[in-house]
């Protein structure tokens, strides 16, 4: 048996579009499209395509480059050598495909009926829209689509029109044409079928799919210079409006003000989002007097060596699908304080205290608990791989 040939299905397919058009340190969505493609290309069981939405090209990409990519990631000079080699011979290949499309007429068909074509990345973009609408036309075709959040539909204010437009077209159109939807939690599973019966459409086969939290196992660890020596606490997330920062950095101050942060900095990870303009501003000039230090652009090694070293973890967003920086945390053994509302008290039982995240009051409490008493049930080891993960999903999840 072929190893890409699961439950009797044809060929499996995994979309890795954001994974080879990605730039900087992966996170969220793509993370779980990076993984994903790692596990699928270590056990050989998914073969993996990207869709060219300028050149309309379906490209396959063999299983040993993603390898040579995940020691890219790692740092490795010599694979990110041979990873710019094999782009710069895809780039060629889309183009020669390209040229015999236009002048003969011919259409390199990755799939056939009975193939099982899984999208687990970022699905809602123009170049998703257009190799979905091919898909579509093939007959015998199973689609499956890992949702990691209905925020668009019911948080839309949390989101620039530019993102939640494509998002919902793209969804409901996922939602009609999907054999399974995979969520990656309960709370999520929940939202597709409030938005289903909202636009009145026939609620799609669900499954939960949980997401994995072994992340620092694959990228090692790197220092931040100039947190070294020094206790810190540490938050990770893009800095929009839905992250909550701006009541996180208030609370923050009043716990500096009362001298009960022992001299310790709150880290920031996050690259900078949407709505954010007034945390952004303080993070950008009142960083130093406000004992905070904002990292922009960490790479996965260095957010490794920070959830490892950092005193304890705070998470004050105000929805998720999951809230997978809670879960890195959890599995790197630290304390966590985050917000009780969505998916977040899925994640885990132990090792979380949780606050109201509308409550500034609540999140200076809660950091003050965390300073003065560090007695959370803490993690030992792996809550879920990414490779139980990764069989979950071709197993059809839960």
């Amino acid at each position: 048996m072929r190893k890409n040939v699961v439950n009797g299905f044809g060929k499996t397919w995994l979309d890795i579009t954001d994974v080879v058009n990605w730039r900087g340190a992966v996170t969220g969505v793509q993370r779980v499209n990076l993984m994903y493609a790692f596990w699928g290309a270590m056990t050989r069981r998914t073969l993996a395509f990207s869709f060219d939405s300028e050149l309309g090209v379906f490209q396959t990409y063999h299983y040993l480059a993603l390898l040579i990519l995940r020691q890219k990631l790692k740092g490795s000079k010599l694979a990110g050598f041979l990873w710019l080699l094999y782009r710069t011979a895809k780039l060629r290949e889309k183009v020669i495909l390209h040229f015999l499309a236009r002048v003969t007429g011919f259409k390199r068909s990755l799939f056939v009926p009975g193939d099982r074509v899984i999208f687990a990345g970022v699905y809602w973009q123009e170049a998703w829209l257009r190799s979905l609408t091919e898909l579509i036309s093939l007959d015998g075709i199973r689609l499956e689509f890992v949702i990691c959040d209905m925020i668009p539909f019911l948080k839309p204010e949390y989101m620039p029109i530019q993102i939640t437009a494509p998002f919902r077209e793209a969804t409901l159109l996922a939602i009609k044409v999907a054999s399974r939807i995979f969520a990656i939690s309960q709370n999520t599973k929940r939202d597709i079928e409030v938005v289903c019966r909202a636009e009145g459409y026939p609620v799609p086969s669900l499954a939960v799919l949980r997401l994995g939290d072994d992340f620092g196992a694959w990228f090692g660890s790197t220092p931040v210079a100039g947190l070294e020596s020094e206790g810190f606490v540490l938050s990770v997330g893009t800095i929009e409006i839905r992250k909550n920062y701006l009541r996180l950095i208030r609370a923050w101050k009043k716990v500096v003000d009362s001298g009960k942060n022992r001299g310790r900095k709150l880290v920031i990870c996050g690259r900078p989002g949407w709505y954010a303009d007034v945390e952004l501003k303080i993070l950008e000039t009142e960083a130093e007097a406000r004992q905070l230090v904002w990292l922009k652009h960490s790479n996965d090694a260095e957010l490794n060596w920070l959830y490892r070293n950092c005193s304890f973890f705070v998470y004050p967003s105000l929805y998720e699908g999951w809230g997978l920086p809670v879960a890195e945390a959890l599995v790197h053994g630290k304390s966590v304080l985050a917000s009780e509302t969505s998916s977040i008290p899925e994640i885990s039982e132990q090792g979380i205290k949780f606050f109201d995240p509308e409550s500034i009051e609540s999140i200076q409490g809660a950091l003050q608990w965390g300073f003065s008493n560090q007695s959370l049930t803490r993690l030992k080891g792996h809550m879920v791989s990414w490779q139980t993960s990764f069989s979950d999903l071709m197993l059809g999840g839960q």
